[in-house]
Formats: C-alpha cells, sequence, structure tokens
C-alpha cells in the first residue's frame, strides 16, 4: 500500500472523506482513504437527515460507505494516522505510522473538535441529552423542556429557530450580558431567560432533568442546545499553508467552488471547510471536493 504514488490522499475517512472518494475512483484514479476511527459524530446515538439512511448509527454508515468503496480496485483503506505532510501539486509525500504515502492530490476531511465547557456532566451527555443541532436530533426530541447554553449571539438566532421544536424553551445566559433590545425580543417569543452561569447538568445516566446554576437554582430541562466554539482536529493543513476564514465558532479552512483550498492541489470538505455542518452537507462537500481534485489532476487547475 505504501510507497505507492497515489492520485489522491483523503484524510479522515467519516462521511466528507468517503463522499471525496468515490468521483475519483469512478474516475480510474488511485485512492488512500486514511481514517483515525475517532469522527465528531461518535457521541451521537444515530444519524438523522442523511436521504436513505436516516436513523442509522454513524458506524454503520460509515461501514456501509466502505463496502461500496471497496468495490473499486483502486481503492486503498488505512486505519491510522497520518503524521506529517509536505510538497506541491503533483509531489505530496506524507508520514502515516512510520510509512512514506506519495500522492498528487490531498482531501483533507479531518473535522472538527467541539471544546466543551466546563460545566459538570456536560460532556457525559453531549451528543444525547445535550445537542447541538436541531435538523440533526431536533424532531426525536421535539415538545420537551429545552434550553439554550449562550455561547455567543449565534445562541440568539438558534433560540429563535428553536420554537419550532418546543414552545416550552429557555435561554440560559450562563452570565453573559444580554442588552434590552435582545432580553425584548426573546420575551416576545415567549422564550424565557435565566442569567444565572451554569455549573452542573443532572439526570440519570446520559439523560438531563434539571440544570444548576451557580446562585443555587434550578431549572427543569430535559434538552439541552450548545453551539460549542469549534478548532481543526488536525493542523496539517496549516503545515502545507493552508489560509482559513474565521467562522462563527471557529476557523475554517478557506475554499473555492470546487473545495480547493488555498494551496493547489489540496482540497478540503466536511465540517472543517463550512459553517453549517450536517451528514448532508459533508456528503455533499466531500463530493465536490473529490471532482475537483479529479478534475484538477486531468486540467492542472
Amino acid at each position: 500500500m505504501y510507497g505507492v504514488d497515489y492520485d489522491a490522499l483523503i484524510v479522515g475517512g467519516s462521511f466528507a472523506g468517503m463522499a471525496a472518494a468515490m468521483p475519483l475512483l469512478r474516475g480510474r484514479r488511485k485512492v488512500l482513504l486514511v481514517d483515525s476511527g475517532i469522527p465528531r459524530n461518535r457521541f451521537a446515538e444515530a444519524s438523522h437527515g442523511l436521504f436513505g439512511l436516516d436513523g442509522r448509527t454513524p458506524e454503520a454508515i460509515v461501514e456501509i460507505g466502505l463496502d461500496g468503496l471497496r468495490r473499486y480496485p483502486t481503492f486503498s483503506y488505512f486505519k491510522g494516522w497520518v503524521q506529517s505532510v509536505e510538497g506541491k501539486a503533483g509531489a505530496f509525500v506524507a508520514q502515516a505510522e512510520e510509512e512514506t504515502i506519495l500522492a498528487k492530490r490531498i482531501v483533507f476531511a479531518t473535522g472538527i473538535v467541539d471544546q466543551m465547557p466546563s460545566i459538570e456532566g456536560f460532556a457525559e451527555r453531549w451528543g444525547r441529552s445535550v445537542i447541538h443541532c436541531p435538523y440533526c436530533h431536533g424532531y426525536e426530541v421535539a415538545d420537551r423542556a429545552t434550553a439554550v447554553l449562550y455561547t455567543g449571539s449565534h445562541s440568539l438566532h438558534q433560540a429563535r429557530l428553536l420554537k419550532e421544536w418546543s414552545e416550552d424553551l429557555t435561554l440560559l445566559a450562563n452570565g453573559h450580558s444580554l442588552s434590552e433590545e435582545e432580553k425584548e425580543s426573546l420575551h416576545a417569543l415567549g422564550i424565557a431567560m435565566r442569567e444565572s452561569r451554569v455549573v452542573r447538568l443532572d439526570g440519570p445516566g446520559s439523560e438531563l432533568r434539571a440544570v444548576e446554576f451557580e446562585d443555587g437554582g434550578h431549572h427543569p430541562a430535559e434538552v439541552l442546545y450548545a453551539g460549542l466554539p469549534q478548532r481543526p482536529s488536525s493542523d496539517l493543513p496549516d503545515r502545507l499553508g493552508c489560509a482559513y476564514i474565521e467562522g462563527p465558532l471557529g476557523p475554517l479552512l478557506q475554499i473555492d467552488s470546487l473545495q480547493q483550498t488555498t494551496v493547489p492541489g489540496v482540497f478540503a470538505a466536511g465540517d472543517i471547510a463550512r459553517p453549517m455542518q450536517n451528514a448532508t452537507f459533508a456528503v455533499a462537500d466531500g463530493t465536490l471536493a473529490g471532482v475537483g481534485a479529479h478534475r484538477s489532476l486531468i486540467f492542472g487547475t
């Protein structure tokens, strides 16, 4: 597998990475997909909204995807980490598990890391009763006592959006000061607010029953939404000089209309390169990145 001059190295083996492989394989190109096996969605019980696969576990969807990719004789797969990468379009050199990988193009589908707040019981419930996306998980928890953790101005937008899923809705300001205009807009929509800092989440196992505040108060809640700050899960794009833009929750790789980064021959797809994130977008972006990489192999752009 190693020492082969691959047409494309795809770093990241979840939805975006697998989708990027398909156009390249169907274009009869040699592809190596390297998968760390720790995707962002590993905390979720099920993945929703992906057409034809709604409600399957993330692990099951990955296996279905890999089964399809393995049909192609030019596909190679490795479970592990890429430690380093250097070079330029047509001559990239990567190191993985002390082996050398040569590739003409690279697709980064390395994803992001959600940065958890220092709230007791938060991390244990992440992906279960503490979630970030109503389109991904909101249907299953609709009409329950719902709270939104304020992590920035985007939380106000999210609170307004969530009225579609629950009328029992409270914004947890978490010690942040909101303007009178912001408070009035929430009140007009029937959204309650608690101002004190959140210190603990209570409930059996991964379930949520109540939020505990620094002032000693409690608020009943079964669901907590939190749009958390994000950071890239890998610094490999940085080593090649890829530029970033500032997204609403953290840095995102700068890409063009075919998912190419600011470094020729380097493409990116999935959560690392878009502000609105879910499984369907990851697959769409991955497909486009694969097409972009394939076209660049042909036309040199």
